[in-house]
């Protein structure tokens, strides 16, 4: 007779443990899977192209989103995969194009950085080349000490400038047209950026997200450099007031980053504010704040959304059992933030 003995049986609790375990995996997959297989999909798109590159001794990858506005002039309608950098590369000197590097937020990518952000559309429209980079275990070196990419000690200044000085001779840039933008961890990788790396950029905007004391300790800008943040005043994750930020170190509040940069840019007088509420069931309004009277005909500005979480702007993000609060639905992030660098 065959006997079953069962040395460490299974108890209640841990079988609890266990089902509230399977339950959290299965929501991450139906929120992130579905937005994986959708990426994927955009991914396969003629007009997007995915590249590897080898920067400070690790494989890194990025993606570029190259719109049909671009293609056409150019006469390129045949784009694809093998040929598209060659024929990119073809094109006429005077066919110069701007460039967006929009930065993702932790535990984010650089391709569901592209369906959040929704910065192809604003491409398509303006005739723009968008480089959304992957950032280091869905992290970035931004300055501030706690994220994976910053403990493992990763070269994400240097990974980005790669990205530039790669494209600038890729593609048909407009050196002077190169803006930066990003969302939570990618907005404090954006200021990391046009600290360190001022130079690059005609224009920076960073959402959700400000100025560390620990950049402040060892970076200010080497020339004057437009510059919007777009915070809420309730996110629960980056606190629009400043304060530290889990175990990412301290950071300024919005509006003293704001008031670093007016500093920064030699502004003069006092700047225009204005107020907007237009969509009543958001639970949300906005105040601009907007200096443009400053050195080398730069702005810097800031959107204050009332009532705001940590959502992207015009958009409703979900993290498994994480409140980002409100989101607003007064602008369009994307739409907004080209406003900003066009008008510089």
């Amino acid at each position: 007779m065959n006997r079953y003995v069962f040395s460490n049986p299974i108890s209640l609790s841990e079988i609890f443990v266990r089902m509230v375990k399977i339950t959290i995996l299965l929501n991450l997959f139906l929120i992130f899977g579905c937005h994986h297989i959708r990426d994927y999909r955009i991914s396969q798109r003629v007009n997007v192209l995915s590249k590897t590159i080898f920067s400070g001794g690790i494989k890194r990858s990025y993606h570029i989103y190259i719109p049909n506005s671009v293609i056409d002039t150019t006469q390129n309608s045949d784009l694809n995969q093998d040929n598209s950098i060659q024929k990119i590369q073809n094109t006429v000197n005077h066919n110069k194009y701007g460039l967006i590097l929009f930065l993702h937020g932790r535990y984010g990518t650089g391709r569901q950085a592209m369906i959040q952000s929704d910065f192809n559309s604003v491409a398509d429209k303006h005739k723009l080349i968008i480089i959304y980079p992957d950032g280091f275990d869905r992290s970035w070196a931004d300055g501030r000490g706690g994220t994976p990419a910053d403990r493992k000690g990763i070269d994400d200044v240097g990974f980005i400038e790669e990205i530039i000085k790669n494209s600038l001779v890729d593609y048909p840039i407009d050196e002077s047209r190169i803006f930066i933008s990003g969302h939570s961890n990618g907005g404090f990788m954006t200021q990391r950026m046009l600290l360190e790396k001022t130079e690059l950029f005609r224009a920076g905007a960073s959402v959700v997200s400000q100025l560390s004391e620990n950049l402040l300790r060892k970076y200010r800008p080497s020339k004057p450099l437009s510059v919007l943040f777009i915070n809420g005043t309730e996110d629960p994750l980056v606190p629009y007031y400043g304060g530290y930020v889990s175990d990412n170190g301290l950071i300024l509040s919005a509006e003293e980053s704001f008031d670093r940069w007016v500093q920064w840019n030699g502004c003069i007088g006092k700047g225009s504010i204005s107020k907007q509420n237009s969509n009543l069931s958001d639970k949300t309004s906005l105040v601009y704040n907007l200096h443009n009277n400053c050195d080398n005909n730069t702005s810097v500005g800031i959107i204050k959304i009332i009532g705001g979480g940590h959502s992207w702007p015009g958009k409703m993000d979900e993290i498994p059992f994480i409140d980002l609060g409100n989101p607003t639905y007064e602008i369009n992030g994307a739409d907004t933030i080209w406003n900003f660098f066009e008008s510089i």
